[in-house]
């Protein structure tokens, strides 16, 4: 069972919806994300306050997937290039 959330952001890219989720700490332990996308798929182990790890999945350049991996369950960012804007999603899931 997850809950979460959806937003489309007008007159952006991938880059700066990603920075703004850092900034405005959308999600907790944004301060372990890398400071700007991979350009290709990673994993980053950070073993630190129940997160185990970030995995960045990098989809055709035109959509990264953040998968949170903590010790009671997952959250999963997603950014998707639509046109000019981008799709954003938040979902937490427990366990």
């Amino acid at each position: 069972m997850g809950s979460g959330k959806e937003c489309i952001i007008k007159n952006t890219d991938l880059e700066k919806a990603y920075e703004n989720i850092i900034k405005k700490k959308e999600v907790e332990e944004t301060e372990y994300f890398l400071s700007a996308i991979p350009s290709k798929s990673k994993s980053v182990d950070v073993n630190k306050n129940g997160l185990i790890s970030i995995d960045y999945e990098i989809i055709s350049g035109k959509k990264v997937a953040i998968t949170m991996n903590y010790e009671g369950g997952v959250t999963e960012v997603t950014l998707e290039k639509i046109n000019d804007t981008i799709k954003k999603s938040i979902y937490h899931y427990a366990d």
